[in-house]
């Protein structure tokens, strides 16, 4: 799966689950776990996990009465083939780091920007570039490579970010200066005129 539909499919999942668990005290445990089984899921769906990962969540699935046979399966499969982990180091740190802007954006309060790192931009990049590596995913230079890239990558998006914020600042000033200068045309009293004085005619005095 691409990481940019992984993400995306993630902070579906969040909001669902901020929906349905996050309003209440008594439900922060499950709140906690379901959050935690999702990002799980992201790993695994990208093929990054070792035996603790799929323990972790076929526990957490068995639960929330979720389906198993997936983690079952690739855990059989690890442990067939002799091997303590598969897929990228590199790749879970990426994805961790985006799913904490994902949660981070979602929980914004109403005083804060919603103006929000474009994270999918982000990754799809990180993706293409990635598509010319020579390494292949796991391996050290992978991850090395990956790791790298995505320093830059998450830097430009930042950088993006608060060239986007600066922005909406300057346009919500404009906005309130022409809003206050209307407001001030508006409250101007008409000027008087000058009073007409009539001067008599030779007519009139007559």
């Amino acid at each position: 799966m691409e990481m940019k539909t992984n993400l995306k499919a993630f902070e579906l999942s969040v909001k669902g689950i901020k929906l349905k668990y996050g309003s209440s005290a008594e439900n922060a445990g499950k709140f906690k776990k379901k959050l935690e089984l999702a990002e799980l899921h992201v790993h695994i769906d990208d093929g990054n996990y070792n035996e603790k990962i799929l323990k972790r969540a076929i526990e957490l699935s068995k639960e929330f009465r979720d389906g198993t046979t997936e983690f079952e399966e690739k855990l059989h499969k690890l442990k067939a083939e002799g091997k303590e982990e598969a897929g990228s180091r590199g790749r879970m740190l990426i994805l961790d780091q985006v799913m904490d802007i994902i949660k981070k954006n979602i929980n914004l309060d109403s005083s804060e920007s919603k103006i929000c790192p474009n994270y999918l931009k982000a990754v799809d990049k990180l993706e293409k570039l990635m598509e010319k590596t020579s390494y292949e995913k796991g391996e050290r230079g992978y991850d090395e490579e990956i790791k790298a890239a995505w320093v830059n990558i998450r830097e430009e998006m930042y950088v993006e970010q608060l060239e986007e914020m600066y922005a909406e600042t300057k346009n919500k000033e404009r906005r309130t200066l022409s809003e206050y200068t209307m407001a001030a045309k508006a409250n101007v009293k008409p000027s008087i005129s000058p009073q007409y004085t009539h001067v008599p005619s030779r007519d009139d005095r007559s």
